[in-house]
């Protein structure tokens, strides 16, 4: 396994009878940008709770850079290079949009709390290099106007951008999106597409992404994996996944 793939082998998850993911497989290869679609209800966030160990497996393993990570406790995980946003946003009252940022790069630092609190040079270099990062993604994202504004008064869609910086700010290897572009204007998710898109062309980041909008599906899945009823029914790129007729049946509804 290379050093960003992320392997799902014959998962389950049931929440009480409810058979949430049944014998669930896919992969993601390092530096690819994978899409998951499907109908409510499939088995789309569970997966990503799956992976980031917000549920237990009933059975099947998850691996990432050749590591097992089901069972990791989440917090472990942005050591281990993956990062996540989340449908519903839950700003911290008041805290700015750098605030947020600086709250992802957070994971990356060594120095330790003695040095923090002494405010010794290993500490005072880890906070100017999360500035830094945090200020590079705010600019990635075209939030630098918005640097010093409490995230609670920003529109939704701004918001929604917060959250992936706080995500991107961690560096991570494995980047989990869950429907990055909800609530976006047409101009905004075209911007995510190629934000996403420059990213990975600059950091390899494995992304995987929960996401209805097939247009920004086209624009930056190299594939695309159906979910329905916790199974796999189909793989592929965007346009093969778009002319399997089960697909067009089920989902796209044409």
């Amino acid at each position: 396994m290379s050093a960003g793939e992320l392997r799902v082998d014959q998962i389950s998850v049931a929440f009480g009878g409810v058979q949430a993911l049944r014998d669930f497989s896919m992969h993601v290869a390092a530096g690819e940008t994978c899409a998951l679609i499907g109908p409510n209800g499939a088995g789309k966030t569970s997966l990503l709770n799956a992976i980031t160990g917000r549920v237990r497996l009933t059975r099947g393993s998850i691996a990432f850079a050749g590591r097992r990570i089901d069972g990791i406790a989440p917090h472990a995980l942005v050591r281990n290079g993956i990062a996540r946003t989340f449908q519903n946003l839950e700003p911290l009252e008041r805290s700015t949009v750098l605030d947020h940022l600086l709250l992802g790069t957070y994971g990356l630092g060594r120095a330790g709390l003695a040095a923090q609190a002494l405010n010794l040079k290993p500490a005072r270099v880890e906070r100017a290099h999360a500035r830094a990062v945090a200020e590079e993604v705010m600019e990635q994202l075209g939030l630098q106007g918005d640097r010093d504004r409490a995230v609670a008064d920003l529109s939704y869609a701004s918001r929604r951008l917060v959250e992936l910086g706080r995500a991107l700010a961690t560096r991570p290897r494995l980047l989990l999106l869950d429907e990055p572009a909800a609530g976006l204007s047409e101009t905004q998710t075209a911007s995510l597409a190629q934000c996403l898109v420059a990213l990975r062309a600059a950091s390899a980041v494995s992304i995987l992404l929960i996401e209805h909008d097939m247009r920004l599906v086209e624009s930056v899945a190299q594939r695309v994996v159906v979910v329905n009823e916790g199974r796999c029914l189909t793989s592929g790129t965007a346009q093969a996944v778009r002319e399997d007729p089960r697909v067009r049946d089920l989902y796209l509804g044409i």
